[in-house]
Protein backbone atom coordinates (compact mmCIF):
# COMPACT_ATOMS: atom_id res chain seq x y z
CA UNK A 1 0.00 0.00 0.00
CA UNK A 2 1.11 3.31 -1.07
CA UNK A 3 2.24 5.54 1.76
CA UNK A 4 2.35 9.14 1.71
CA UNK A 5 5.86 10.93 2.14
CA UNK A 6 6.10 13.94 3.84
CA UNK A 7 7.16 15.46 0.85
CA UNK A 8 4.43 14.40 -1.54
CA UNK A 9 2.25 15.20 1.78
CA UNK A 10 3.62 18.78 1.06
CA UNK A 11 3.25 18.84 -2.45
CA UNK A 12 -0.51 17.88 -2.05
CA UNK A 13 -0.79 20.45 0.29
CA UNK A 14 1.04 23.24 -1.41
CA UNK A 15 -1.16 22.38 -4.98
CA UNK A 16 -4.25 22.14 -3.39
CA UNK A 17 -5.17 23.28 -0.38
CA UNK A 18 -3.69 26.45 -0.81
CA UNK A 19 -6.07 27.87 -3.43
CA UNK A 20 -9.17 26.69 -1.40
CA UNK A 21 -11.84 29.67 -1.42
CA UNK A 22 -12.99 30.60 2.46
CA UNK A 23 -16.45 29.02 3.36
CA UNK A 24 -18.31 31.12 5.42
CA UNK A 25 -21.62 29.92 7.46
CA UNK A 26 -25.22 31.57 6.54
CA UNK A 27 -27.99 33.12 9.22
CA UNK A 28 -31.22 32.35 7.91
CA UNK A 29 -33.32 34.49 9.27
CA UNK A 30 -37.18 34.86 8.65
CA UNK A 31 -37.06 37.57 6.34
CA UNK A 32 -34.22 35.56 4.19
CA UNK A 33 -36.15 32.39 3.66
CA UNK A 34 -39.18 34.27 1.96
CA UNK A 35 -36.81 35.50 -0.67
CA UNK A 36 -36.81 34.39 -4.14
CA UNK A 37 -33.82 32.50 -5.49
CA UNK A 38 -31.12 35.47 -6.33
CA UNK A 39 -30.94 36.32 -2.50
CA UNK A 40 -29.94 33.07 -1.60
CA UNK A 41 -26.59 34.23 -2.05
CA UNK A 42 -25.43 35.93 1.38
CA UNK A 43 -22.75 35.87 4.23
CA UNK A 44 -20.63 34.05 1.58
CA UNK A 45 -22.88 31.73 -0.18
CA UNK A 46 -22.65 31.82 -4.08
CA UNK A 47 -24.71 30.35 -6.69
CA UNK A 48 -21.25 28.33 -7.97
CA UNK A 49 -20.61 27.05 -4.22
CA UNK A 50 -24.08 25.53 -3.46
CA UNK A 51 -25.37 25.05 -7.81
CA UNK A 52 -22.08 23.43 -8.48
CA UNK A 53 -22.03 20.43 -10.58
CA UNK A 54 -19.24 18.77 -8.50
CA UNK A 55 -21.75 18.32 -5.88
CA UNK A 56 -23.72 15.72 -8.20
CA UNK A 57 -27.72 16.94 -9.39
CA UNK A 58 -28.70 18.86 -6.56
CA UNK A 59 -25.65 20.67 -5.53
CA UNK A 60 -24.30 20.79 -2.09
CA UNK A 61 -26.73 19.63 0.28
CA UNK A 62 -24.71 21.76 2.97
CA UNK A 63 -26.23 24.59 1.61
CA UNK A 64 -30.06 23.70 2.31
CA UNK A 65 -31.90 24.24 5.13
CA UNK A 66 -34.77 22.09 4.05
CA UNK A 67 -36.88 24.28 3.81
CA UNK A 68 -37.43 27.53 1.92
CA UNK A 69 -33.53 27.43 1.12
CA UNK A 70 -33.47 24.61 -1.78
CA UNK A 71 -32.02 23.49 -4.51
CA UNK A 72 -35.30 24.22 -6.32
CA UNK A 73 -35.51 27.82 -4.82
CA UNK A 74 -32.28 29.14 -4.90
CA UNK A 75 -30.73 27.71 -7.91
CA UNK A 76 -34.04 27.43 -10.26
CA UNK A 77 -33.46 23.49 -10.31
CA UNK A 78 -30.39 24.18 -12.86
CA UNK A 79 -26.93 22.86 -11.58
CA UNK A 80 -24.09 25.61 -12.48
CA UNK A 81 -21.35 24.51 -14.91
CA UNK A 82 -18.26 26.81 -13.85
CA UNK A 83 -16.65 27.88 -17.78
CA UNK A 84 -13.16 27.60 -18.18
CA UNK A 85 -10.73 27.28 -15.63
CA UNK A 86 -10.82 30.56 -13.72
CA UNK A 87 -14.31 29.99 -12.94
CA UNK A 88 -14.02 26.42 -12.22
CA UNK A 89 -10.93 26.82 -9.88
CA UNK A 90 -12.95 29.72 -8.22
CA UNK A 91 -16.53 27.88 -7.43
CA UNK A 92 -14.20 24.16 -6.39
CA UNK A 93 -15.14 23.14 -2.97
CA UNK A 94 -12.60 20.26 -1.88
CA UNK A 95 -15.74 19.18 0.22
CA UNK A 96 -16.68 17.49 -3.13
CA UNK A 97 -13.68 15.81 -3.44
CA UNK A 98 -14.15 11.86 -2.69
CA UNK A 99 -17.61 12.90 -2.07
CA UNK A 100 -19.69 8.92 -2.07
CA UNK A 101 -16.03 7.04 -1.55
CA UNK A 102 -15.68 4.78 1.70
CA UNK A 103 -14.56 6.75 4.49
CA UNK A 104 -12.16 4.20 5.46
CA UNK A 105 -9.81 4.06 1.71
CA UNK A 106 -10.08 8.32 1.48
CA UNK A 107 -7.27 8.89 3.41
CA UNK A 108 -5.34 5.69 1.00
CA UNK A 109 -6.35 7.83 -2.28
CA UNK A 110 -5.32 10.87 -1.03
CA UNK A 111 -1.68 8.80 -0.55
CA UNK A 112 -1.77 8.11 -4.17
CA UNK A 113 -2.78 11.01 -5.58
CA UNK A 114 -0.25 12.80 -3.74
CA UNK A 115 2.39 9.68 -4.79
CA UNK A 116 1.36 10.38 -8.42
CA UNK A 117 1.88 14.26 -8.33
CA UNK A 118 5.44 13.95 -6.78
CA UNK A 119 6.45 10.75 -8.70
CA UNK A 120 4.62 11.79 -12.27
CA UNK A 121 4.53 15.74 -12.23
CA UNK A 122 3.90 15.65 -15.90
CA UNK A 123 0.40 13.68 -16.20
CA UNK A 124 -0.20 14.62 -12.37
CA UNK A 125 0.51 18.09 -11.52
CA UNK A 126 0.63 19.84 -14.87
CA UNK A 127 -1.59 22.26 -16.89
CA UNK A 128 -2.54 19.04 -19.09
CA UNK A 129 -3.59 16.90 -15.50
CA UNK A 130 -6.85 14.80 -16.86
CA UNK A 131 -8.67 11.93 -15.64
CA UNK A 132 -6.92 9.29 -17.87
CA UNK A 133 -3.33 10.97 -17.26
CA UNK A 134 -3.51 10.85 -13.49
CA UNK A 135 -6.05 8.40 -12.14
CA UNK A 136 -4.65 8.03 -8.95
CA UNK A 137 -6.33 11.31 -8.50
CA UNK A 138 -9.33 11.12 -10.68
CA UNK A 139 -10.37 8.04 -8.21
CA UNK A 140 -10.45 10.76 -5.69
CA UNK A 141 -13.37 13.16 -7.73
CA UNK A 142 -13.49 13.40 -11.68
CA UNK A 143 -13.20 17.07 -11.10
CA UNK A 144 -10.51 16.70 -8.70
CA UNK A 145 -7.88 15.99 -12.34
CA UNK A 146 -9.65 19.18 -13.69
CA UNK A 147 -9.06 21.31 -10.55
CA UNK A 148 -4.86 20.23 -10.81
CA UNK A 149 -4.96 20.90 -14.40
CA UNK A 150 -7.11 24.84 -14.04
CA UNK A 151 -4.59 25.28 -11.26
CA UNK A 152 -1.55 24.92 -12.59
CA UNK A 153 -2.80 26.45 -16.08
CA UNK A 154 -3.98 29.84 -14.11
CA UNK A 155 -0.55 29.92 -12.69
CA UNK A 156 0.87 29.63 -16.49
CA UNK A 157 -0.94 32.55 -17.25
CA UNK A 158 0.98 35.95 -18.02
Amino acid sequence: RPVCSSSAAALLSAALWSSLPSFSLRAISEGDARRPGPDCWTHGFTRGQCCNVIFGRRGNSHCWDGGDFTFEHCCNGEVFEPEGCTAFVTHFAFSAVGFGSDPASIGDAWSQCAVGMEERPDKCNAANTTQRSCPECALLSQHLATYIRCVRAEQRRP
